[in-house]
């Protein structure tokens, strides 16, 4: 993204729990712009609370305009589907097994959608 740093990159996370709260804790701290969902509403208030996170609808994650997206709930939820909703340049998470088949990294790459999970 030719930045130095994280100030007001824009990173959406899918999942409030242990690694989504610490991955907003530590992107909070380095003065990034973090929107969360959740289906655990008290994980997901905790983050509004102390890190002044936006949130979103669970589905509606796919559709949030910014610069990072970071799966950190459940596995296989890069689909061909979900991956058409993208707007984001980087999928950068911690989920396994992020996508739902392995040929759907080549989706994201013909999107032009840097992939760089966690291992």
């Amino acid at each position: 993204m030719g930045k130095d740093t994280l100030e007001g990159v824009h990173v959406s996370i899918q999942g409030a729990g242990h690694v989504g709260y610490y991955l907003a804790k530590e992107l909070h701290q380095l003065g990034a712009r973090i929107t969360m969902c959740d289906l655990n509403l008290a994980a997901l208030q905790r983050c509004v609370d102390e890190f002044g996170v936006s949130i979103c609808a669970p589905d509606a994650i796919y559709d949030v305009e910014a610069d990072v997206f970071a799966p950190c709930a459940l596995g296989s939820v890069l689909n061909l589907a979900n991956i058409k909703r993208l707007k984001v340049k980087i999928v950068a998470g911690s989920a396994n097994n992020q996508l739902a088949h392995h040929q759907h990294g080549m989706a994201l790459h013909e999107r032009g959608i840097l992939y760089a999970p966690d291992f």
